[in-house]
């Protein structure tokens, strides 16, 4: 079957604004609408989603034609041919173009409270940021009481409760280019965990290099549809551990270590740097000093109060130390802070 038709209101299939099939069947009934075949692409509303190699079973109580009312809140996604994976796209049709999201998977399932994808490959951007997932799996905490396909209210169940393991992690903006080789993430109520064996963080032709990194936070609570953009970085401002083994700067995988044994932490406004920087060997770095989130100004300012490389104080020295790690754009040293506008 193949077909492509305008859906007026008189149409039985009234709240798709368009439809696309290639080798496909449709069933609907009071109890599934299945969907499977080759490729099938949607326009609901200001969403275009496309799938091909499908096999889409969503499961309902009653007759309706609202694909994405009903398909958001009890579905299973397959490939229509297992020797082949799934691939599934999601884009905003609208001016301000908000998302697009690229998925290939062997399966995708949604339940009441539950989101759960086997990645074989995930990339996309929201608001300008680029992401992207390999071979991996997510499971998020969707909100019960969704009813269309809301990609914001998405991305806020993740934050709010989820565990995503995968490799080649992306994550990309104007100003810095992060690449992970394997991590897991795990968002819980009130904290957030992040552990990684490598990454590379680039910026400028400058790249560091980081080895067995780890990050435990606080976070605020999420609500799904209560807009709170700082609410991991409220938390890690009350309370952060990050530890590195090595971190290395603008040099190749395996040879100069510049740093190593390195930890930040953070506990209500005062943080604790300690490390060992290489010059011709190793030597301590201790510093210690205050962090403050300036929400107004979308500034994080680090005020450094003490500082010790080796048995000597040195504060300046140390400054430019840890400027050298994260010289980025968007942040600068002005006398004795270290001020980061987000």
């Amino acid at each position: 079957m193949k077909f492509s038709t305008p859906l007026e209101d008189n149409n039985p299939l009234y709240g798709i604004d368009k439809l696309n099939a290639s080798k496909a069947e449709v069933e609907m009934s009071h109890e599934v609408i299945d969907v499977k075949g080759d490729d099938l692409a949607v326009h609901l509303g200001p969403i275009n989603f496309e799938v091909n190699n499908i096999n889409m079973q969503c499961r309902v109580s009653e007759f309706t034609t609202a694909i994405d009312e009903a398909c958001i809140q009890n579905t299973t996604i397959k490939p229509y041919d297992e020797s082949k994976i799934s691939k599934i796209r999601l884009s905003d049709l609208s001016e301000k173009k908000l998302y697009n999201l690229d998925i290939q998977t062997n399966e995708l399932s949604i339940e009441e409270d539950d989101l759960f994808i086997e990645v074989k490959n995930i990339k996309g951007n929201y608001l300008n940021n680029h992401f992207g997932i390999s071979r991996g799996e997510l499971n998020c905490y969707k909100d019960p009481e969704l009813k269309i396909i809301d990609v914001e209210n998405l991305v806020y169940g993740c934050l709010k409760r989820s565990k995503i393991i995968g490799e080649k992690l992306s994550y990309q903006i104007p100003s810095l280019n992060m690449h992970i080789n394997k991590a897991s993430v795990i968002f819980d109520e009130d904290k957030m965990k992040l552990h990684s064996d490598y990454a590379s963080f680039k910026n400028k032709g400058s790249v560091t290099y980081v080895a067995a990194m780890s990050l435990e936070c606080d976070k605020d609570p999420i609500v799904v549809d209560i807009n709170n953009p700082n609410a991991i970085l409220n938390g890690c401002m009350r309370s952060m551990t990050f530890k590195l083994d090595r971190m290395d700067n603008g040099t190749q995988k395996g040879q100069v270590k510049d740093i190593k044994n390195f930890k930040l932490a953070v506990n209500t406004g005062n943080f604790k740097i300690t490390g060992k920087v290489k010059f011709v060997f190793y030597v301590s770095l201790d510093v210690t000093g205050k962090v403050k989130h300036d929400p107004k100004k979308k500034q994080i300012v680090i005020d450094v109060n003490k500082a010790k490389v080796g048995k000597f104080s040195a504060r300046s020295f140390a400054l430019k130390i840890v400027k050298k790690f994260i010289n980025v754009d968007n942040v600068k040293v002005v006398d004795n802070s270290i001020i980061i506008q987000l």
